[in-house]
């Protein structure tokens, strides 16, 4: 999933010419997410989908009756009237006449801060070490009969958690694959999306606001964009990530994938939203402290560099 295509292909996902009430469910065997399995019926019922022009563009989860996250890329530029969240698990797509409606009209969003962007470029400091790619979404009435997320804020559990060797369940509507249509020369022939579907990944590094978490054939993809990586803990599954992108292609493997920590983003949505967190004091300090301490550093890279370094050493003398 080439991180610099993500908005790209959101702006680009279309069309069709004949109504489908998107809630309806359509059973499909062999379906998967990259490597993974359809949901059940009675699973991951908070995870949600973004709807804009009669299709499916991102992934999103719910955290309260009416506050959902996504990725940030995913509203850049967005008309909050065309938007509309659909839940259940989804329908087949690409599909000819088909038409996604969400249940669900956006009252309206909020990009992370530090986020840089344009209209027409989208965001442009991807992957700067305080450039989270969050996005919230409010809902104009109550998401009925869902049970909303708990984010991972417990300090503990973190660390616990969120490592190397470890591993996350990805959620989410996203392709199957890379479609060659898309015109790099992709191998695969049929790629579908729209059914929601999980997968577990190993993480293989954590910096101080992302995870890396790959294996060959094992991977998030197109329009699982915003799709929770949840941990499991004794409590459930809760929120550890956001998927954001890639510097590779679906299930290859051989580059970083990105999930953007909530965790690293939860004084902001604390302050944007009201909601309590665990540890949120942590929380807080520890991002205000690594902004000051790394923004100094104007080479990108520095700067990635101390912010890791710093938030290791923040939770290793807790």
């Amino acid at each position: 999933m080439l991180r610099s295509f993500l908005l790209s292909l959101t702006l680009l996902s279309t069309l069709s010419c004949s109504v489908q009430d998107a809630a309806d469910f359509v059973q499909f065997q062999e379906a998967k997410i990259v490597g993974g399995e359809l949901v059940d019926k009675n699973e991951f019922k908070g995870v949600v989908a973004l709807v804009r022009g009669g299709d499916i563009i991102c992934s999103g989860v719910v955290i309260d009756k009416r506050t959902i996250l996504t990725a940030a890329h995913c509203l850049v530029g967005q008309n909050v009237y065309a938007l509309s969240i659909l839940v259940g698990r989804g329908t087949k797509l690409p599909h000819p006449g088909k038409v996604v409606k969400g249940q669900y009209r956006i009252d309206g969003y909020e990009l992370f801060p530090t986020l840089r962007y344009t209209n027409f470029h989208g965001i442009t400091n991807y992957g700067e070490f305080n450039a989270n790619d969050i996005g919230i979404i409010t809902t104009q009435k109550d998401l009925v009969n869902i049970q909303p997320y708990q984010v991972l804020t417990k300090t503990d559990l973190i660390k616990e958690k969120v490592k190397k060797g470890e591993k996350i369940v990805v959620v989410g509507y996203g392709y199957t694959g890379e479609d060659r249509n898309f015109g790099f020369g992709f191998t695969e022939s049929h790629v579908e999306y729209g059914l929601k579907r999980k997968v577990e990944i190993p993480i293989v590094g954590v910096n101080n606001h992302e995870i890396d978490a790959r294996a060959d054939g094992l991977d998030s993809c197109y329009v699982d964009s915003g799709a929770p990586a949840f941990v499991k803990t004794d409590q459930g599954y809760k929120i550890a990530g956001l998927v954001s992108g890639s510097d590779g292609l679906c299930g290859e493997n051989e580059f970083p994938a990105y999930y953007s920590l909530v965790y690293d983003s939860a004084c902001w949505i604390n302050q944007y939203t009201g909601m309590p967190f665990d540890d949120l004091d942590f929380h807080c300090e520890r991002h205000e402290r690594i902004s000051k301490a790394c923004s100094v550093n104007e080479d990108p890279k520095e700067a990635k560099l101390c912010a890791k370094e710093l938030s290791d050493e923040i939770f290793s003398n807790l």
